[in-house]
């Protein structure tokens, strides 16, 4: 401006590097980086974000829904957002839905290392109501994080994390890392259950029997962790809510944890026993008479027929009959209502008779009961196309 530019100059100015590079830019590309050097570095850091123009709204999208995160980006077309930097620490890489239920976490950890943090899709909405969070966007963001994770950090392992599909998201992050040829030191999944194995020292954090923590899927989530998490898992078990998992003090309380994690990464199980997975064997049919009409808070007792419909036998203490509450659009009410643990083997095609008892929701409404089998601490039959048995009951 001082050397008689404006606004429409300005506009213009970047209209025509966009024509140049093939690639859209923000409109204040040139503000935010008055400096030659510095609109240099942000040109090269958006040409590197995609090579077509069908990855630009989203990353705009992200960039938006973090615009108001306390925190320094390198540059304006950078989707980290970065606090603590002062610190020589090694950094950690984490992602959130959202900083309203992570701002405990992420300002504690701030003041022992430097932090940068990534907004997931989750709650993004475009053009009438489209949801953003799609698995090829996912991926589109996560390889975008990838390679600014890998600039921010050039050298030596990278420990990352994050909380709820903040874990999804950057599991692909850290995929794609040691795909390029990375080494991943810790990864922090908090409030998120992975049915394949995670290949990384973990720090797990849930909270009890909420949808989204391990307890959402198992009455014993941590039982298989030597099958999950093959290069050493420690868990954090709580009985917050899932939204104050990271809030207060428990969050500060979490972000000494990560910090000692990352200084003293989790170990790999001892190798005493073969690992045994029976993923051939989760194929059941199973029968049952319920009543229609049940008392609120109370509970039932069930008869349920198991076949084994599998090639494999049934070993006991891998299997459990289960019991969950499902809203009518088949979204989990309670997740876990009552469970009974296979104690005999039961071979290909022989069937057996279970006593379940079943928690009943204490709300009076029209509920889905679903019955299935599980592989306690891995994974329910229905995963692998088994079909479990459900039935429409009023509470």
């Amino acid at each position: 401006f001082d050397a008689g530019g404006d606004s429409l100059s300005t506009q213009d100015f970047v209209l025509r590097l966009e024509t140049l590079i093939g690639h859209p830019l923000p409109a204040n590309l040139l503000f935010e980086n008055p400096t030659f050097e510095a609109l240099c570095g942000a040109v090269e850091a958006l040409a590197e974000t995609d090579t077509t123009t069908t990855q630009a709204p989203l990353l705009a999208v992200v960039q938006r829904a973090s615009a108001h995160w306390e925190g320094r980006r390198r540059n304006s077309g950078s989707l980290l957002v970065g606090r603590g930097l002062a610190s020589d620490a090694v950094p950690f890489f984490f992602a959130t839905p959202s900083m309203e239920y992570s701002e405990g976490f992420v300002s504690a950890l701030s003041a022992m290392r430097p932090i940068y943090l990534a907004r997931t899709l989750s709650e993004l909405r475009g053009p009438r109501r489209k949801r953003w969070k799609t698995a090829e966007n996912t991926a589109a963001l996560a390889a975008q994080l990838a390679r600014e994770i890998d600039a921010e950090q050039p050298e030596g392992p990278i420990h990352l994390g994050g909380f709820c599909q903040g874990a999804v998201l950057m599991r692909l992050v850290a995929n794609a890392l040691v795909e390029a040829g990375r080494d991943i030191g810790l990864f922090v999944m908090i409030e998120r259950f992975f049915s394949e194995p995670v290949p990384y020292p973990t720090l797990v954090a849930w909270t009890s029997r909420t949808t989204y923590s391990g307890f959402g899927s198992f009455e014993d989530p941590t039982r298989r962790a030597d099958v999950l998490f093959p290069n050493g898992g420690v868990f954090e078990l709580t009985d917050q809510h899932h939204y104050a998992a990271l809030e207060g003090a428990t969050g500060a309380e979490f972000a000494a944890k990560v910090t000692r994690a990352i200084d003293a990464p989790p170990v790999p199980p001892e190798k005493g026993k073969d690992v045994v997975v029976h993923s051939g064997a989760r194929q059941a049919r199973l029968k049952a008479r319920v009543p229609r009409l049940v008392r609120r808070g109370t509970r039932l007792q069930i008869e349920v027929e198991v076949a084994n419909l599998s090639e494999d036998t049934w070993s006991p203490g891998c299997f459990k009959l289960y019991g969950r509450w499902l809203n009518l659009d088949d979204r989990i009410r309670m997740p876990v209502a009552g469970t009974e643990e296979i104690t005999e083997p039961l071979a290909p095609g022989e069937r057996r008779v279970m006593r379940l008892g079943l928690d009943i929701p204490e709300k009076a409404l029209p509920h889905r009961l679903m019955l299935d089998i599980a592989e306690e601490g891995l994974a329910w039959f229905h995963w692998s196309g088994s079909t479990p048995l459900k039935r429409l009951i009023w509470v």
